[in-house]
């Protein structure tokens, strides 16, 4: 699926390995599930960057054009499942309303489930437990956002509460190390400016 962040699928868009979405208005797709492969890759997913960029970009159009209050934000969700060779792991994206900030922010759950399919012994226990996962978490948040799209589209409430995305996607990391170095981490601008800390 192409994840048109610059508004065309031209220099800037992103695409996903493997996506299960739902429909929108209009015959859009809508992703609930965004998955990247790779194969012997490090701890830290060469996608890992990429795949929450196209999560957080995606969610943002939809809370853009839902008539949700703020308090409804924390039911939406996106799974993210990094695979790499025969295991994957699944995060969790979400939109929070930060009540003293009066902005909306993403919160990513690292690693709420994970399964190896890489030993013989286990494989087919993993591989029903995957099922299971994706039968009980991942499906009924996108039953829920074809619901919230089919009774609740409209002028949004909360869309000028939106952080200030990048205009163009993340690229997959080129690094030989098992950490993102700090200059190369997403930098996401927010409307509001955070309070200073106290010494």
């Amino acid at each position: 699926m192409e994840h048109l962040f610059p508004g065309n699928a031209g220099k800037g868009s992103s695409r996903s390995d493997f996506v299960a979405a739902t429909l929108g208005a209009r015959g859009v797709l809508v992703p609930f599930f965004i998955v990247e492969f790779e194969a012997s890759g490090h701890p830290t997913h060469k996608d890992d960057r990429v795949c929450v960029a196209e999560g957080v970009f995606e969610m943002s159009q939809l809370v853009g054009k839902l008539n949700v209050s703020k308090s409804e934000l924390g039911q939406l969700a996106v799974y993210l499942g990094f695979a790499n060779d025969a295991k994957i792991g699944f995060d969790v994206l979400s939109p929070c309303y930060d009540e003293m900030l009066d902005t909306i922010y993403y919160q990513q759950q690292k690693r709420v489930s994970s399964f190896d399919l890489s030993n013989s012994e286990t494989s087919i226990r993993e591989a029903l437990d995957l099922l299971a996962f994706i039968q009980t978490r991942v499906t009924p948040a996108g039953e829920l956002m074809r619901e919230l799209i089919c009774t609740r589209s409209g002028p949004s409430e909360v869309g000028h509460l939106l952080p200030t995305l990048p205009a163009a996607a993340e690229k997959s990391s080129t690094n030989s190390s098992a950490m993102t170095p700090a200059n190369k981490l997403i930098k996401v601008q927010s409307k509001h400016k955070l309070p200073k800390k106290k010494r």
